[in-house]
């Protein structure tokens, strides 16, 4: 005799043979990441399409964080192309133009002062020349002719001495 009892419940299990398991179940992985070709293409983005996105987002991109942000793109960029290293080169190549400058504005400072010193010793009282610089016979001690900015040659120059000639100006300098 048999009693149901109202707990009891009747499990049914169907079972397939090997040959009818194949034709009735799919065993094919048809719906777990398998995409064709076109179909990866059709996702992938263009460098094109993320500065598209990337225009579009830019005001809604946080300015810092550790990720998706501009500090985060401007760090990981940085790092790719070696700014760094670039930025210490230029830094460096600045300091040595100053200091270039700063030599070649002290030898344009020497020289000037030189020619004054020799023009100095080579005027008469009262006479100048250009205003600013005072006029000179046309040689220094040593019998050799002065020429340049400022400075006027003389026909009594004595012919056996040497020429010197050139200027000195803040904004570049003459030969002598």
């Amino acid at each position: 005799m048999t009693h149901k009892n109202p707990q009891q419940i009747d499990l049914l299990r169907q079972v397939y043979s090997k040959s009818e398991y194949t034709k009735i179940i799919d065993t094919e992985f048809n719906q777990l990441g398998q995409l064709s070709v076109e179909e990866e293409e059709a996702q992938e983005v263009t460098v094109e399409q993320f500065f598209d996105y990337y225009n579009e987002l830019f005001y809604e991109i946080p300015a810092e964080g550790n990720t998706n942000s501009h500090a985060f793109l401007i760090k990981t960029s940085s790092e790719y192309i070696n700014f760094d290293e670039i930025n210490e080169e230029i830094a460096a190549l600045r300091e040595e133009i100053t200091s270039l400058r700063e030599e070649l504005l002290a030898t344009e400072k020497e020289n000037a002062n030189l020619l004054l010193s020799i023009a100095n010793e080579q005027v008469p009282a009262g006479q100048e020349i250009n205003s600013d610089l005072p006029a000179i016979d046309g040689t220094s001690t040593d019998g050799s002719q002065i020429v340049g900015p400022g400075l006027s040659t003389n026909s009594n120059a004595s012919s056996g001495g040497s020429t010197v000639v050139g200027g000195a100006s803040s904004g570049g300098g003459g030969g002598y």
